[in-house]
């Protein structure tokens, strides 16, 4: 039996709104036949009180912190390296290929988690990002960044990317 690839799809947990709606809506349609979708959950909360009451199912991953709570490169980085083994374990205990990061905080630790143990990752950016360097890792680490409009691709600097493409929700 052919094995499709599994596509991680990680949140914090702590905010339940839109995004996670149209998160929610993509994975509930996601052919069965090409892929399937693993859901994680770092923090208990209103995002899993949907999730039970909903039926999906999810795991619990608990992060002690998440780089981009402070927006300064060291602490991020040092977030990033800090949460980097846990998350490397899961990614290859779960046999993950895709990561989809829907959040800036779940973006900033798993993309390099992806990255550092050969896994593909996906950065769906559904806001006009704030004029930060951070959102300037989106579109260069990233296997794909995808944006709810133009708009939203031309704040994140990636107008002229290859891999960066506009999906209307």
């Amino acid at each position: 039996m052919r094995q499709v690839p599994r596509v991680l799809f990680p949140f914090v947990g702590d905010q339940f709104g839109g995004s996670h709606l149209s998160t929610l809506l993509l994975i509930k349609h996601l052919d069965r036949g090409r892929y399937e979708p693993v859901i994680v959950v770092h923090e208990r909360g209103p995002l899993t009180e949907h999730l039970e009451r909903r039926g999906f199912s999810y795991q619990l991953l608990p992060l002690s912190a998440y780089p981009g709570r402070r927006p300064v490169a060291l602490d991020i980085a040092l977030c990033a390296v800090r949460t980097l083994p846990r998350l490397g374990a899961f990614l290859l205990r779960e046999r993950i290929s895709i990561v989809h990061g829907n959040d800036l905080r779940i973006n900033l630790a798993w993309q390099p988690a992806a990255r550092c143990f050969g896994r593909k990752f996906i950065w769906h950016q559904r806001a006009v990002p704030t004029p930060s360097r951070l959102w300037m890792s989106a579109p260069l680490l990233s296997h794909r960044v995808i944006c709810i409009s133009r708009a939203v691709r031309d704040a994140l600097h990636g107008g002229g990317r290859k891999n960066v493409e506009v999906i209307d929700n």
